[in-house]
């Protein structure tokens, strides 16, 4: 898979199963960061990801490259039922690759007070699965 369709099938396929498929594609020290979570590994990505896809769907707006260096504008619809929320969240996501293996993914945004305290529910909810799965102590 090429460098640019490997970046855009990991921003927009939400599903562990499905990376864990092609996980001979990120490196054996691949690193996920949020600004809530600062830096997950491949199966703690892979674990988010799964734990997040009923709530969020991504929208890859653009994709633009700097030799490894890749910087994506995306948007992700976050819908979370539980606190009657809907929020599109406008990001900056930056995929570094290097030897045809995806490095790092880092996600950053900004988002209002209400976002954060909404964000912050769902990344406890995340942690809680993570220490539940042993992915985090």
């Amino acid at each position: 898979m090429r460098d640019l369709d490997l970046v855009k099938f990991a921003l927009n396929n939400l599903n562990g199963d499905e990376m864990r498929s092609i996980s001979d594609s990120f490196s054996p020290n691949f690193t996920f960061s949020t600004p809530r979570f600062k830096s997950l590994n491949f199966a703690q990505y892979c674990a988010y990801i799964d734990f997040v896809s009923s709530i969020l769907k991504t929208n890859v707006n653009k994709i633009t490259s700097d030799g490894d260096i890749f910087t994506i504008d995306v948007n992700f619809d976050i819908i979370d039922n539980a606190s009657n929320y809907q929020k599109n969240l406008t990001a900056i996501g930056t995929v570094i690759m290097r030897d045809n293996l995806i490095q790092s993914l880092n996600i950053s945004y900004t988002a209002s007070q209400l976002d954060l305290k909404v964000i912050l529910k769902i990344a406890a909810s995340i942690v809680r699965h993570f220490k539940n799965m042993a992915l985090c102590k």
